[in-house]
Formats: structure tokens, C-alpha cells, sequence
């Protein structure tokens, strides 16, 4: 068994109907469109002196998602150290601000 359907089927339980486990085989089409969203956003700034980066609100707001998605989508994106959050060079925390 492929590896994809081995995450759709622990996406959808087996008594699930088949519109879930149809929606559950597209979830890394889903997350691949929103990761190259928020990519690209990062990307387009990270080469502005003038940008410190964004927070998750501001890339929603400027890629069009949901600010929860991206949140979501940071997360694995960071783990898979497609992207870095900024810490503080005395203290060692992640830097935050409003947004």
C-alpha cells in the first residue's frame, strides 16, 4: 500500500463515508497549494531590509487564507525547516509582535 493511502485512511475512520475518504486523498494537494501561498509571501519579503518578517495574521491577510490554516501550515513548515521563526539574540525566545 502506497503511503498516501495510508494517510488518507488515518485521515477518514472506516466507517466514514466515501465523500471523506475521496477528501482525505486530497489533503496533500490541499496543504501543497496552501504552503506555496505562504512560501511565496516569504519569500517575496525576505529580501526587503525594510520587512521583519510576519506574523501568521499578516500572511493570511496577504495570501488570502484563513488565519488558522496558515497557522496550521507554519507549524509543518517549520518542522520540515522549510522556514525558521526569528528569536531574540540575548534572550533565546521566539520574537513576537501584533498583527
Amino acid at each position: 500500500m502506497m503511503r498516501r493511502e495510508l494517510e488518507a485512511r488515518r485521515l477518514a475512520r472506516h466507517t466514514d463515508p466515501t465523500t471523506s475518504h475521496e477528501a482525505a486523498a486530497k489533503v496533500d494537494n490541499f496543504v501543497a497549494g496552501h504552503e506555496a501561498k505562504i512560501y511565496a509571501f516569504l519569500s517575496a519579503i525576505a529580501n526587503n531590509p525594510t520587512e521583519a518578517g510576519a506574523n501568521y495574521r499578516e500572511i493570511a491577510h496577504a495570501t488570502a487564507l484563513e488565519a488558522v490554516a496558515v497557522g496550521r501550515r507554519l507549524i509543518g513548515m517549520e518542522r520540515r525547516k522549510l522556514i525558521t521563526r526569528r528569536r531574540n539574540e540575548v534572550t533565546g525566545k521566539y520574537l513576537a509582535r501584533d498583527g
